[in-house]
């Protein structure tokens, strides 16, 4: 079952026509490593990380890049950018209590904050922030405090997603070698393949949500990564 679901997510994400280029180029290496290469043991949603004290001592490294990634699904419904898109127009009249907007206002070093659109999306950012060579090919959009002439030593991520997307794509950073965590949407989130389909066509008028504990540990970050500024 689990090697279907591999095949699945895998197939899924090389439909989209950017990232079968990007996996093209080297497409046993991507392969092998993605369904035969031994994969360390993590706690469930830590990835190539054991703990949130070693995932702390990575972010306070500033030559590693942070990258930290939300839903569109958690933007709210009177989002003035709109929801099914990766902007982040920060209104401080009607954004004030927007947990996407009070994250994007921070400055932090060597970072890129993004909001996801599909999976599609965010793999293509992961693929190219690991490639130096195929970043000028990236089409994503961010706020982004990155050096254009740094190439960060490490990716470390924080991506919110719901749980049928952290399960479908789980095995995707070992792939590219990346380390980070992942925290669960709660709320108003795709119960089925079908469900994801549609949301990844922008067909998704509730909101999902982090649990205040996961808020509070993204922020916890955040502030850790701030003072490096």
């Amino acid at each position: 079952m689990k090697k279907l679901l591999k095949f699945k997510s895998l197939f899924y994400l090389l439909k989209q026509g950017s990232l079968f280029k990007a996996f093209s180029k080297r497409p046993l290496f991507y392969l092998k490593r993605y369904f035969f290469q031994k994969k360390p043991a993590c706690p469930p949603l830590f990835h190539g990380i054991q703990n949130p004290e070693e995932l702390q001592e990575l972010i306070q490294d500033k030559n590693n890049l942070l990258l930290l990634g939300f839903s569109y699904c958690q933007k709210p419904l009177y989002c003035p950018s709109g929801r099914f898109n990766d902007s982040c127009s920060f209104d401080p009249a009607l954004c004030k209590n927007c947990f996407i907007g009070g994250c994007f206002q921070k400055k932090l070093v060597n970072s890129e904050k993004i909001i996801i659109t599909t999976a599609a999306s965010l793999a293509e950012k992961l693929l190219f922030l690991s490639n130096p060579d195929l970043r000028s090919h990236s089409s994503s959009t961010t706020t982004s405090t990155v050096p254009s002439s740094t190439i960060s030593s490490k990716i470390i991520f924080l991506i919110c997603a719901c749980p049928l997307s952290l399960r479908l794509f789980q095995d995707f950073p070992a792939l590219l070698d990346l380390k980070g965590r992942s925290f669960p949407l709660s709320g108003a989130v795709c119960a089925s393949f079908s469900a994801f389909l549609s949301a990844e066509k922008g067909f998704k008028k509730e909101i999902s949500q982090l649990s205040p504990s996961s808020e509070k540990e993204i922020l916890k970050f955040l502030e850790i990564r701030k003072k490096l500024f």
